[in-house]
């Protein structure tokens, strides 16, 4: 690059620069964006993320276990991308004896290697539920992709598979529509979650099609 052209650019890149550093979002596009072209993506490395890097914990924490101790997946590196930098340093002293086991910061330039690099990626969250938690419902495509699994649901949830037992002959779908709970002690566990899963099936089960089902979920995020 010629002087001449590094003076034009000059003032376009201090403005980027800027908003490189003062625009949050600006930075992890750019910090993603760099990894994206910098690292190729492994068949033998998976990436992990609960609720924003809150811990091992939930579906991701249940599989992580699951394969690290599969002889199958030997091979495979496994990352946890966690919230805070404490959490991480306890976490390395506990996996210790695992070379194959990785813990970066979200948000941060490693987190983005991984995410770069992973040719899986394990976590509870999804963009529906992003954008529609604590708030409206914003018009968008995902909108409409979501109706169209939610159809899906709701016909799986009215489904009668009365039939396909008797054929089989099995029971296993009468168990799970005729469920029945253990008696618990309060102190096991969170009785206000347990009560908005419950009213929330139920309402599920009520809703008329896709569109009701939809706006079932989504009071439910919003509350």
């Amino acid at each position: 690059m010629t002087s001449e052209e590094q003076n034009l650019l000059q003032p376009y890149l201090e403005v980027a620069q800027l908003k490189y550093c003062t625009n949050t979002a600006v930075k992890l596009r750019s910090d993603y964006y760099d990894a994206y072209l910098q690292y190729k993506l492994d068949d033998h490395t998976i990436l992990y993320e609960a609720f924003f890097g809150r811990g091992i914990t939930c579906n991701p924490g249940a599989l992580f276990e699951y394969l690290l101790n599969d002889e199958r997946f030997k091979d495979y590196t496994h990352v946890w991308a966690l919230e805070k930098p404490e959490d991480i340093e306890a976490l390395q002293a506990e996996y210790a004896d695992y070379d194959n086991v990785i813990f970066v910061e979200t948000q941060e330039k490693e987190y983005f290697k991984y995410l770069s690099i992973a040719k899986y990626i394990i976590t509870n969250e999804n963009p529906f539920s992003l954008v529609t938690e604590k708030t409206d419902v914003k018009p968008g495509s995902v909108n409409y992709l979501v109706e169209n699994d939610f159809k899906l649901l709701k016909e799986l949830f009215d489904y009668d598979f009365g039939a396909l037992e008797k054929e089989l002959g099995i029971g296993s779908f009468s168990v799970f529509t005729n469920y029945s709970a253990v008696q618990k002690n309060e102190q096991m566990y969170n009785r206000n979650v347990s009560e908005k899963v419950r009213n929330l099936s139920k309402a599920l089960e009520a809703a008329a099609d896709e569109k009701e089902f939809f706006n079932v979920i989504t009071d439910f995020y919003k509350s």
